[in-house]
């Protein structure tokens, strides 16, 4: 035989040596290189240009699974010498949280995983994680009597860690929490249930004036001067009717000058009183009356101790008694003239 004895199969499809050639008998055996069959990939697998025998010049191309990515080459093929022209590549895990290359909603958590991802809503959102929304609380009750701070929710709804401020009317006092604060999960920590404002007994204070009585109200209360003050309540002075003198001709006697205080007038002998002989101190601060006068009394009239047989003549303060003509005597006892001669 004159020539090679091994020819090989190429990748151009051309035998890498001609025939050779044989005197009298020859024979020609030709032998094909062949590739093993490529290594399979984790989380990936390869397509094969045949489907059949593993030639030279067959190609490989690999490929990964959802959420990895090859990391070497993807295309290798079988070589002359019956290996691979390289090694196959691994698919690694895909971080599409650290790529952002997810779907999560703004208000939600990437986490990634094996080959994949998850979404999770923050704290006080709800929804799938790709899509979340405002977890809100229901509006604040106002305690009764009282009052919420703010009235209306900062961002025109109530969400998580938002608060209230409670407070109450003036002569309330607060029972309770005084604050309460939007949860994550949608509800108040109080329950929604606002504290109670209670009405302030402000007369166990003592607001009043010594001399007034305090009334308490729903709310509030009320001072009342007692009787004989005058005053706001708060402020309260002794009421007291004017001084009193002595009328001409008498003399008063006054008990008090204070509220239901009296004042008993009399008049010297030979006078009479022109008025009431009792006033009384009003809580006005006035008298029930004027004061009376002492008027000149004609006893005459009255009951002057004159003879039947004398003349009465009034006086101021007093009278006179005088005989008539043929008696004598003081005026009170007359006789008579004549009498004195028989």
């Amino acid at each position: 035989m004159f020539g090679s004895e091994l020819a090989v199969c190429q990748a151009n499809g051309e035998w890498s040596t001609n025939e050779p050639t044989c005197s009298d008998t020859c024979f020609v055996f030709t032998i094909a290189i062949l590739c093993s069959r490529p290594d399979q990939v984790v989380n990936g697998g390869y397509t094969l240009t045949t489907s059949t025998t593993i030639r030279v010049g067959t190609r490989v191309v690999y490929h990964c699974d959802n959420g990895y990515s090859a990391v070497g080459e993807r295309v290798t093929q079988c070589n002359s010498d019956g290996e691979w022209s390289s090694i196959p590549p691994t698919c690694q895990d895909i971080n599409e949280c650290q790529d952002d290359i997810d779907n999560c909603d703004e208000f939600a958590e990437c986490t990634n995983t094996e080959g994949s991802f998850t979404c999770e809503c923050n704290v006080g959102f709800t929804g799938s994680g790709e899509s979340c929304t405002v977890i809100e609380c229901p509006h604040p009750r106002r305690p009764f009597n009282g009052f919420i701070f703010p009235v209306v929710a900062p961002q025109d709804k109530w969400v998580s860690n938002d608060y209230v401020i409670y407070s109450c009317r003036d002569g309330f006092s607060l029972s309770g929490p005084e604050n309460a604060t939007c949860q994550p999960d949608g509800a108040w920590t109080n329950g929604n249930r606002p504290p109670t404002c209670s009405d302030i007994n402000e007369c166990e204070e003592q607001p009043c004036d010594p001399n007034a009585s305090c009334r308490n109200r729903i709310g509030s209360y009320t001072c009342t001067c007692n009787e004989g003050y005058s005053g706001t309540g708060s402020t309260c002075t002794e009421i007291l009717c004017p001084a009193l003198n002595n009328p001409a001709s008498g003399s008063v006697t006054i008990t008090s000058r204070n509220v239901q205080g009296v004042a008993n007038y009399e008049c010297n002998t030979g006078y009479r009183l022109d008025g009431p002989q009792v006033i009384t101190c009003f809580s006005n601060g006035r008298w029930s009356s004027t004061p009376p006068a002492c008027v000149d009394e004609n006893e005459c009239i009255t009951g002057a101790q004159c003879d039947i047989h004398a003349t009465c003549s009034n006086t101021i303060g007093s009278y006179t008694c005088q005989c008539h003509q043929d008696y004598t005597g003081t005026g009170e006892v007359c006789t008579s003239m004549f009498k004195l001669y028989i």
